[in-house]
């Protein structure tokens, strides 16, 4: 997807978009459980990937509109 590839430009990155367009994009894989902004191993920005066990890492992109994605693993979420 086109999405995945633009170049990150801190100076013209609107938040709201960008978390929007990355659900959109990261919860058409299966075991995405969340997404959000958050930084990444050298206190750079990057986008939170919450997902069910280690093997959704695997079928997601490095990167996100330029920002890498960091994985979280939470198991299955169930919000009764």
């Amino acid at each position: 997807m086109e999405d995945a590839e633009m170049p990150y430009n801190p100076a013209e990155f609107d938040v709201p978009e960008v978390i929007a367009a990355a659900e959109e994009h990261l919860f058409r894989i299966d075991g995405v459980t969340g997404v959000g902004l958050g930084t990444g191993e050298a206190g750079n920005d990057a986008i939170l990937v919450y997902i069910e066990d280690e093997s959704v890492a695997a079928r997601l992109p490095a990167t996100f509109r330029g920002l890498p994605l960091v994985t979280i693993v939470t198991g299955i979420i169930d919000i009764r």
